[in-house]
């Protein structure tokens, strides 16, 4: 797997969330969203790690790393 992997996963979920194909939501802690940035050489500021974060909430991490 790919080092940004489990981000690309992570965003590509939120994006089916989005568009209503296969899955309703994400949920997933802070920690975890986290843990994919830093596998990823990125580090994400301004999420916490034990908040819990959903789609919408992904997408604008998303928009706002301009990832």
């Amino acid at each position: 797997m790919p080092a940004d992997g489990h981000l690309r996963f992570i965003l590509d979920c939120a994006e089916l969330a989005r568009e209503g194909m296969l899955i309703a939501d994400v949920r997933l802690m802070g920690e975890e969203l986290i843990e994919a940035g830093k596998e990823a050489g990125l580090e994400f500021e301004t999420v916490v790690p034990d908040v819990e974060y959903n789609a919408h909430d992904v997408l604008n991490i998303k928009t706002y790393y301009s990832l």
